[in-house]
């Protein structure tokens, strides 16, 4: 059964900034052009963040002579060309971290929001480095460059004396405190600032992914008048390796599924609309299994998608490497980050599996809705390994 509803203070993590650590692996460039650790690569990369604008359709700039209204969407603008190089210019000098990431979607996005909150402590700019599926950087593609207002905002205290100044990041932020799991909790210090900037960060990248006009046409298909149990169960689809070393496999699918169907059918006893369930998995089979437990109890949706085949496991590679090539690579990026964006719309996030796919920006950005606007308090679940209980939190301030 779920323990509902435990009200709590979200514990997130802190990083204790080190203002020596810039001049260790900050170097300006003597050039005033474009500071290069590694040279060569990270030239390319550079330019592949600064110059690939097709995913950002919301881009914001301050000057109003340097925008016209977006034929795309109403309440959105564009990049006059004659703006364009002004545009890179001010995102090439800037003072940025340059966040290089690893590993799968969950993870790198947790690492993400890090490189964040620290660029914001330090007036930095932000710029994120996924890998390359043939010659497209992924998450340029998907995302595009950071916003120049919000550029801009961050970076302002410096008044340009920084310029050319960029800190090179890999995977783990220097300065961030490890989560210490107590029981089924973990927890750790953290400034009161760190959810609000974690908010901040989500909600931007959810507004500017690619695809999000599919995103919000699926949940208003499917979501309205509904109360939505959003549920992520990364079972592994048949991956070995790491994902068994640590332990994260479901040894018994089918015995798994019932009991969580039941944990979902007693969750959605109190909800004021009809419940619905959306599954975010990377196991087909997963989604049939719910379908035939909880025919009678809810509807349960997923969205369509090419999946890979059983025992193919993830497509994540290592750091700054994507396996896979070209458009299969890209699709396999998009479908993963259109279910993160829709599962953030759930009115309940439930975590099936210990997973960061699921406690990054869905956990976050449910945790932070308005309580008016909320169709249940505790809007985050986290089941716990038993498959018998799980717990719902509240953030409250």
């Amino acid at each position: 059964m779920f323990d509902l509803p435990t009200i709590v203070n979200l514990k997130l993590q802190l990083p204790t900034l080190r203002k020596s650590f810039l001049t260790m692996v900050a170097i300006r460039n003597a050039t005033g052009t474009v500071l290069t650790i590694l040279t060569g690569f990270y030239g390319l990369l550079h330019f592949s963040l600064l110059h690939n604008y097709g995913a950002n359709t919301n881009i914001h700039l301050l000057n109003a002579d340097d925008v016209v209204p977006s034929a795309r969407k109403s309440n959105r603008l564009d990049i006059k060309p004659s703006a364009n190089r002004s545009l890179m210019d001010l995102l090439e000098r800037s003072p940025s971290v340059d966040y290089f990431s690893c590993c799968g979607a969950g993870h790198r996005f947790s690492k993400m929001s890090d490189s964040y909150y620290l660029a914001k402590q330090i007036g930095f700019g932000l710029r994120i480095f996924f890998g390359f599926c043939d010659d497209q950087e992924v998450f340029s593609h998907f995302f595009g460059p950071q916003p120049v207002d919000e550029v801009i905002r961050m970076t302002s205290r410096w008044n340009g004396t920084k310029d050319h100044l960029h800190l090179k990041i890999n995977n783990e932020n220097p300065g961030f405190t490890k989560l210490i799991r107590t029981g089924n909790i973990s927890t750790c210090r953290c400034d009161e600032d760190r959810l609000q900037s974690d908010v901040e960060f989500y909600s931007g990248i959810r507004d500017r992914f690619r695809n999000r006009e599919k995103v919000e046409a699926f949940v208003k298909e499917y979501f309205t008048d509904r109360t939505v149990i959003g549920i992520h169960i990364r079972a592994g689809n048949g991956e070995n390796g790491d994902f068994e070393r640590k332990n994260r496999t479901i040894p018994n699918v089918d015995e798994w599924s019932a009991s969580m169907s039941r944990l979902l059918q007693e969750l959605s006893q109190n909800f004021t609309d009809p419940p619905l369930l959306f599954i975010a998995t990377d196991t087909a089979h997963i989604i049939s299994n719910f379908k035939t437990l909880l025919r009678d109890v809810m509807p349960v949706i997923h969205f369509s998608q090419d999946r890979l085949n059983y025992g193919d496991g993830v497509l994540f590679g290592a750091r700054g490497k994507v396996e896979n090539a070209g458009e299969k690579c890209l699709n396999g990026w998009s479908d993963s980050f259109t279910d993160m964006m829709i599962l953030s719309h759930a009115d309940v996030v439930v975590a099936g599996r210990p997973s960061s796919f699921t406690q990054s920006l869905p956990m976050t950005l449910a945790l932070a809705k308005q309580k008016q606007s909320r169709k249940v308090s505790a809007n985050f679940c986290e089941v716990f390994n038993d498959t018998i209980t799980g717990e719902c939190l509240e953030y409250q301030v």
